[in-house]
């Protein structure tokens, strides 16, 4: 099992922070089983930044054979 993050975008705003990216996941013979996005926010408490929210979304696979996935 292979779940890869890739970030697109992150903020720091003071003592928050957010992060905004893609995710794929695959099966050990490669094969990609689910796309999607996902976001997440941060806190720094102490000096050490923690999830504070983490949110994320996948993507249908393209069922009806137009090349294109399918937002659920």
């Amino acid at each position: 099992m292979d779940i890869r993050l890739e970030t697109a975008e992150v903020g720091v705003s003071g003592d928050w922070a957010r992060e905004t990216g893609s995710w794929t996941f695959h099966i050990p013979t490669g094969e990609q089983m689910g796309h999607g996005w996902y976001m997440c926010v941060l806190h720094k408490t102490d000096d050490v930044w923690k999830i504070h929210r983490d949110i994320w979304s996948s993507v249908k696979p393209d069922d009806d054979g137009d090349g294109h996935d399918e937002e659920m």
